[in-house]
């Protein structure tokens, strides 16, 4: 900038700051249509919309991840079940709509997938707006050569089966076609053909970069495998972690919410006898309904959570020194019972699960009208038959 530029610029400067006050301010009133009054208006009329009630709004993408084994794939499809049901996902965040969902699956077999629904749909209830792809679509995507003509059998399978809402777990092998799955230029690609789809908003599943000496002073945010594209384009990350694999405990954090800040991180529990999250402790899962025999609790514990004796005892005398629990004789058995009028401190880790506790046991006479919340699915009948087993053996004294 040469030296008569300086003095303009200059000269400007001065004209402004000796401009009265009511000459640079306005009001909505008065200003109508200056375009901060228009936006404002927009705002006010038009409240947000949700696909998950401050977790995930229409017209984004959602990316969850975390390194294997940590149940990623069971959020998602959770995630999807809820969307599919207009149900609360994991007790904490409302749905307000049900819409049409479709589960792109592209690493697991049949088989496998199968298996998982049929844990999940035991009692053989199906959600008719949850579609999850086979085995079939994924070869017809892997023939194709080129990352535009497998985005085109993406485009017809969600034509075809009307979806609103697309899960796509995993995006490795497709964000790969575009070119080093690591590069920037591989990750716009993708996100670029993934935005042309004709659908409302997608949740990806992507797998963690692996761990390295540094890694764990990282933010979650930067633990995603390859480009920082993947962290700038989602509007929500929800980062799964489980420090001991040999238990199913595992902590849900909201890496990035781009409409508000973080909230705490939220403390789940992986059931794998509904292959669902439930972010419950353990005996309360069972408890909740109602009480319930030591026999019968501890089974259930090591069945569904593979949660040993040991442990058990410990997670029960901790819940019943916060006095959320007690025990009482029946006849010659040892009784577990949730104490409903216990009121856990406000900043506690029990006061954020207690929240959730339903007040009565679910109304079983009319499940269709009304069915269970999303990852607490009510155990069947049977599910006390073996409680006649000898489990004495493997007992210690009452806790």
């Amino acid at each position: 900038m040469n030296q008569s530029q300086v003095s303009l610029a200059a000269d400007a400067s001065q004209d402004v700051e000796r401009l009265p006050n009511e000459a640079l301010w306005t009001t909505l009133q008065d200003s109508p249509n200056h375009s901060i009054a228009r936006i404002i208006k927009s705002a006010e009329e038009c409240p947000q919309a949700w696909h998950i009630e401050d977790l995930w709004q229409p017209r984004t993408i959602m990316m969850v991840h975390s390194l294997e084994g940590e149940f990623k794939s069971i959020f998602a499809y959770q995630v999807a079940e809820a969307l599919a049901t207009g149900q609360p996902l994991l007790r904490k965040w409302k749905v307000p709509a049900a819409l049409r969902v479709g589960v792109l699956q592209t690493e697991m077999a049949d088989m496998q997938v199968g298996n998982r629904l049929s844990k999940m749909y035991s009692d053989g209830r199906i959600p008719s707006n949850l579609v999850v792809s086979d085995e079939g679509l994924m070869t017809r995507i892997r023939m194709e050569r080129y990352p535009e003509d497998k985005f085109g059998v993406i485009h017809n399978w969600i034509i075809r089966e009307g979806i609103e809402v697309l899960v796509w777990d995993t995006i490795n092998s497709i964000l790969a076609s575009c070119g080093n799955p690591n590069s920037e230029e591989a990750a716009n690609q993708f996100y670029e053909r993934l935005n042309s789809l004709p659908h409302q908003s997608s949740l990806v599943v992507r797998h963690d970069g692996k761990p390295s000496k540094d890694s764990e002073n990282r933010a979650s945010n930067q633990k995603i495998r390859g480009s920082n594209l993947h962290a700038e384009v989602a509007s929500a990350i929800v980062h799964l972690s489980r420090p001991d694999k040999r238990k199913s405990e595992v902590s849900l954090e909201i890496g990035k919410l781009r409409h508000d800040s973080v909230p705490d991180p939220l403390p789940c529990w992986f059931d794998g006898g509904t292959m669902r999250l439930t972010p419950l402790p353990p005996p309360v899962v069972f408890l909740e309904s109602g009480a319930m025999t030591r026999d019968r609790l501890y089974l259930n514990l090591l069945e569904r959570f593979r949660i040993k004796e040991r442990t058990a005892d410990d997670q029960l005398k901790r819940l019943r020194k916060d006095g959320l629990l007690t025990a009482k004789s029946e006849g010659h058995e040892r009784v577990w019972v949730l104490k409903r009028e216990a009121n856990p401190e406000c900043d506690s880790p029990d006061a954020q699960w207690w929240s959730m506790l339903r007040s009565a046991p679910p109304n079983l006479a009319d499940r269709k009208a009304h069915p269970p919340e999303i990852c607490e699915l009510t155990p069947s009948e049977n599910s006390g038959e073996d409680e006649s087993r000898d489990v004495q053996h493997r007992r210690s004294p009452g806790v």
